[in-house]
C-alpha cells in the first residue's frame, strides 16, 4: 500500500487531493514474458478512481487492483457540540453535516455513532483506532474514496483536533 499526502484544513476543498495526473504504458512481467497495459487517471482522482484506471488498463493482463482509505481524527481539545462536513470522494462541496456533543475528550463514543450513521451518504465508517482508548477514530472507506473534512467546529473553549492521514 501507499501512502498519501496530508493537507491542511480548509473551508472548502479547492486545489482538490494533490493527486497529479498520471499515465502512460507499463509492462507486466509474467512467467512466459510481458504483457503491456495502458494506465491513466485525471489530476485529482482518488484512489478509488485510481484503482479503476488500472482495472481498465489490465483487463487483458490478469491484474486487478482494489482501493482502501484510512484517516485519523482525534485530540479534539474540550467538551462542546463537535460538528463538520463530512465528504467521502472527490467533491469539493456538500457532504454530510456530522454533530455529536463530546462530555469527554478521551471518549468519543457520540463521535463515532454520528460518522456512522451517515455512511450511507459518505461510504466512511468510523471505528476506535486503540482497543485501550477512546480518544482518537479511524474513518475507514472500503472502495478508495477521499476522506475529508471541512468547517470543523467546536462550541467548547478550543476548536482544535488532529486530522491526519490523508
Amino acid at each position: 500500500g501507499g501512502t498519501g499526502a496530508t493537507k491542511a484544513a480548509a473551508g472548502d476543498l479547492t486545489g482538490g487531493n494533490l493527486v497529479a495526473a498520471s499515465g502512460g504504458a507499463f509492462t507486466v512481467a509474467t512467467l512466459n514474458g510481458g504483457t503491456s497495459g495502458v494506465l491513466s487517471y485525471a489530476a485529482l482522482t482518488d484512489a478509488k478512481g485510481v484503482a479503476a484506471g488500472i482495472n481498465a488498463g489490465t483487463s487483458g493482463v490478469g491484474v486487478t487492483a482494489t482501493a482502501t482509505n484510512t484517516a485519523t481524527l482525534s485530540s479534539i481539545s474540550a467538551t462542546g457540540t463537535v460538528s463538520f462536513n463530512l465528504i467521502g470522494g472527490t467533491a469539493l462541496t456538500g457532504g454530510s453535516t456530522i454533530s455529536a456533543v463530546i462530555t469527554d475528550v478521551t471518549d468519543l463514543t457520540p463521535l463515532m455513532g454520528a460518522i456512522n450513521a451517515a455512511q450511507g451518504a459518505t461510504g466512511i465508517t468510523a471505528s476506535f483506532s486503540s482497543t485501550s482508548s477512546k480518544a482518537s477514530l479511524t474513518l475507514s472507506t472500503t472502495d478508495g474514496r477521499d476522506i475529508s473534512v471541512l468547517n470543523f467546529n467546536n462550541t467548547g473553549t478550543s476548536e482544535t483536533a488532529v486530522f491526519s492521514g490523508v
